[in-house]
C-alpha cells in the first residue's frame, strides 16, 4: 500500500486538482490531504495555481490582508494546483 504523500501525488498524476476530488478518490482524511498538499507544494513537487477569487492557497493567515479583506467567510475551500 502506498503512504499518504503517494496517493495525493498519484491523485494529481490521475487529473485530480482538488482536496475534495482527491479525498473522494484517496479515502483520506480532509486534513491529511492537506498536508501532504502543502508539502509536495514546499517541497517542489506541485505548484500553486491561483484561483479566480484572488484569494491564496494558505487562506488569510498567508494574505498580506489578513482577515479583515471579508473574503475569510466565504474564501472558497478547493485547493488548485498543477503538477510540477
Amino acid at each position: 500500500m502506498n503512504g499518504p504523500l503517494s496517493q495525493v501525488a498519484d491523485a494529481f498524476a490521475h487529473n485530480k486538482r482538488s482536496v475534495p476530488e482527491i479525498v473522494r478518490a484517496t479515502g483520506l482524511n480532509r486534513d491529511v490531504v492537506q498536508a501532504c498538499v502543502e508539502h509536495l507544494v514546499s517541497t517542489g513537487r506541485l505548484h500553486l495555481e491561483a484561483l479566480s477569487s484572488g484569494c491564496p492557497l494558505g487562506a488569510c493567515g498567508s494574505c498580506a490582508a489578513g482577515s479583515s479583506c471579508g473574503h475569510a467567510a466565504a474564501r472558497p475551500r478547493t485547493a488548485h494546483v498543477r503538477a510540477a
